[in-house]
């Protein structure tokens, strides 16, 4: 490449799309580079049994795990990112998600910024993304448990999230001939098994337990290796080089040059969808360059 480019942004998701919209008011020469091309438009975009019963739009090849086992990932290349194919649920993380969280099977360990920081961003983004709901509710809040038919009546479907535990032996590796491979052990069961056991205890009032539980569209399991959507963690941010990759701008410690903004940069996962709090890291990521162009 001989053209000369101000910044080259990789991957065009929520972190990379949103940098780069970020980025473009500056006047800067802005490249971006995605492996996908564009998604179709048409009426299959709408069917729930093209998109996820035939995989009409999964693209990512085949992966395998650490036993050698190939698998389909839920992954989609285009122009998008995997904002393409998702639920587009924008939850902010809490405030004690920032913090270290104790769990039967270990720590859920913090970032190194607190919820402060992040929360003029989630503004931003929440504006950007246009996400939508009553401001000053949390949206995690348990219905009224004294009356769990609340639950039942303001509810389309259940999806019970837990938060799996960073395990140094979790990673993602790229094998000879250019292959992902993905070992994965599930963590902090202990806690989903009690998730699964309250939401229980709220079906039985209203005597709907077997119909929910049984229905082939339940959520409440584990979503299994193929489930890479939310994936992080891989290149987190710190402020010791030692224990993470990146500084808290999400530069790489030692490329004065290179920045990470998709959600390798988690510290932890929570329990909550991870595509705001990247658009939000994308944000500050990019106002922090800004002032180096």
């Amino acid at each position: 490449m001989t053209e000369h480019y101000d910044v080259i942004v990789i991957g065009s998701g929520a972190g990379g799309g949103t940098l780069t919209h970020a980025l473009a008011p500056t006047g800067k020469k802005v490249l971006l580079l995605e492996r996908g091309g564009w998604y179709p438009r048409e009426k299959e975009n709408w069917s729930s049994m093209s998109v996820w019963g035939d995989l009409r739009y999964r693209n990512a090849g085949r992966w395998v795990d650490q036993h050698g086992k190939e698998f389909n990932p839920k992954q989609h290349y285009y122009v998008g990112g995997n904002t393409k194919v998702y639920g587009a649920v924008l939850f902010r993380m809490r405030e004690r998600d920032f913090h270290d969280v104790y769990h039967v099977d270990g720590v859920s360990p913090a970032w190194p910024l607190t919820y402060g920081d992040f929360e003029p961003w989630y503004e931003k983004a929440e504006r950007l993304y246009h996400v939508h709901g009553e401001r000053g509710v949390d949206p995690l809040d348990p219905p009224d448990a004294d009356d769990p038919a609340d639950l039942a009546a303001h509810s389309l479907d259940f999806w019970l999230t837990t938060e799996d535990l960073p395990l140094p032996s979790n990673r993602v590796e790229v094998e000879r001939g250019g292959r992902i491979k993905l070992t994965y052990e599930p963590t902090n069961l202990e806690a989903h098994e009690r998730l699964v056991a309250k939401f229980r205890g709220f079906l039985d009032p209203i005597q709907c337990t077997q119909m929910v539980i049984d229905r082939s569209t339940y959520l409440g399991g584990r979503l299994g290796i193929s489930g890479v959507a939310h994936q992080n963690g891989t290149v987190r941010f710190g402020t010791d080089p030692s224990s993470s990759a990146l500084d808290v701008t999400c530069r790489m410690h030692d490329v004065d040059n290179l920045y990470v903004v998709d959600s390798s940069f988690f510290c932890s996962s929570s329990a909550v969808n991870p595509t705001l709090t990247i658009i939000a890291n994308a944000l500050r990521v990019a106002d922090h360059v800004t002032t180096r162009l």
